[in-house]
């Protein structure tokens, strides 16, 4: 057994919070979404470091600012020699 915990992020894309049920009245039935939220971690407040998906989730992998690792546009992969959690 590891000593390190098993940590997975389910990101979603395009996904706005109140067509979540879990959200508002008014959204969809997701109930594997409502399970996944019951029984881990459910971040309320967060703050995104880059308004582009793919630098704010570089910067997410990486623990660093996306003007740091060179991840400016969405077409922009992870550099080569950058360390990440992945």
């Amino acid at each position: 057994m590891s000593d390190y915990p098993n940590i997975l992020f389910v990101i979603t894309d395009e996904l706005r919070a109140t067509a979540l049920k879990l959200y508002s009245d008014l959204g969809i039935q997701t109930p594997n979404i409502e399970k996944l939220a019951a029984t881990g971690v459910k971040f309320e407040y967060a703050i995104t470091p880059h308004p582009l998906c793919v630098p704010a989730r570089v910067a997410m992998m990486s623990s660093r600012y996306p003007h740091s690792t060179g991840s400016r546009l969405n077409e922009t992969l992870m550099p080569e020699n950058e360390l990440h959690a992945f």
